[in-house]
């Protein structure tokens, strides 16, 4: 499909929130070689706020295939002039600088703090070891993540440095448990499972058998529950066999209805613990959360602090994201489903700014937050030398 945004297909990967915090960053490129050309050009592209390229290098011959076929006369001007020009070029979006030093070995740390100064990154591209610990040393000091890339011919590797600890809170993993709430529905999706007429069968066929699979399961639990307690689970094999035979009592011809057969391949969900909802990692990481946040404290820690005490508040669970699996249904009651769990959603995550200090995350940010919050990791790690 043809689209106007020329970061249409990044966007897609990352999403607009990953696009505008790309935008709005600024990286410090250090060395001007092959890896390092090459790793700003991957910056420049999707469109990075800003970069600086700051390098002690003259522009040999030899090395001019770094720079994207700079002009013939580029011999007259150092590396990373070149490098800036070529990158310049790429994308209009980002503002392009360089900075060109006598000796990046005789950088005092002042000097590299002002480098430093208002940039979102660092990347050190095959800089000698001297260089690459004095840069990574002033990257702890000021705050500031450091890539240290360096290749040899078809091999290399890539160092990562956090600033301090890093909250990955916008994780992708795949293949986890929904959070559908069908152990404990919240009051709109008992009242629509309870809008179902199903003792009746003189329903329409087709509309039976495009119930949704989440109303199927919540009005099974409740009537399993009917000689138990409100909040009873299946708990031994004979008790989940028994709520599998509510299921297929429901069913008109279970054979034939595929809503059922979902309900059937997701009854666990009635069962499974609330805790199962957070991922074992996350939990520990909330778990071991200090009492309370040290000076200067990123955002993603008083997030943190915050989703352990929502779970504290409400019988352990996260909130909710608000997402709804594809599923067999009809398009208006789908439709319904979904905006009943976006709106439910919502009230979470206005539950989570309540624990929150004034101002602490933006209503984007804190949505996110609430949609990712399941699976979280805590990144250390330490400075070259």
């Amino acid at each position: 499909m043809a689209t106007d945004n020329k970061y249409d297909r990044q966007i897609r990967l990352w999403g607009p929130v990953g696009q505008r915090r790309l935008g709005t960053s600024s990286v410090l490129l250090v060395g001007t070689s092959a890896s390092g050309t090459e790793t700003a050009k991957n910056l420049v592209l999707p469109g990075v706020g800003a970069l600086e390229i700051l390098d002690d290098a003259p522009l040999p011959a030899a090395q001019s295939a770094n720079f994207f076929l700079p002009a013939s006369n580029s011999s007259s001007i150092c590396a990373a002039s070149a490098a800036c020009s070529s990158l310049a070029e790429l994308n209009s979006d980002v503002a392009c600088s360089f900075r060109r030093v006598d000796d990046l070995a005789r950088l005092g740390d002042e000097e590299w703090a002002a480098a430093l100064a208002g940039k979102s990154l660092a990347v050190g591209a095959d800089l000698p070891l001297a260089t690459l610990r004095a840069l990574s040393r002033s990257c702890a000091a000021e705050g500031v993540p450091l890539v240290a890339v360096r290749a040899y011919g078809l091999i290399g590797y890539v160092r990562i440095q956090t600033a301090g600890a890093h909250d990955v809170v916008e994780t992708r993993r795949e293949g986890f448990h929904p959070d559908l709430r069908v152990r404990d529905p919240f009051p709109e999706l008992r009242a629509m499972a309870g809008a179902v007429d199903w003792d009746d069968r003189g329903m329409d066929a087709a509309e039976h058998a495009h119930v949704p699979f989440v109303l199927i399961l919540v009005e099974a639990l409740r009537r399993w529950r009917k000689e138990r307690t409100d909040e009873a689970v299946p708990r031994t094999a004979a008790e989940k066999k028994e709520l599998r035979e509510v299921v297929r009592s429901l069913s008109f011809d279970i054979s034939k209805e595929m809503n059922f057969t979902e309900a059937l391949e997701r009854v666990h969900l009635c069962w499974m613990p609330r805790e199962d909802l957070v991922d074992f990692e996350t939990r520990a990481l909330l778990d071991s959360l200090p009492p309370s946040d040290p000076p200067g404290a990123p955002p993603e820690a008083r997030l943190l602090r915050a989703l352990r005490r929502f779970a504290e508040e409400h019988r352990g669970y996260p909130p909710l994201a608000g997402t709804v699996p594809d599923m067999t249904s009809t398009t208006e009651r789908y439709v319904a489903l979904q905006a009943a769990y976006r709106a439910r959603a919502g009230e979470d995550a206005e539950a989570m700014r309540a624990l929150l200090p004034a101002g602490a995350a933006g209503g984007g940010g804190l949505r996110t937050f609430c949609k990712k919050c399941r699976v979280v990791r805590r990144v250390a790690t330490r400075a070259a030398g």
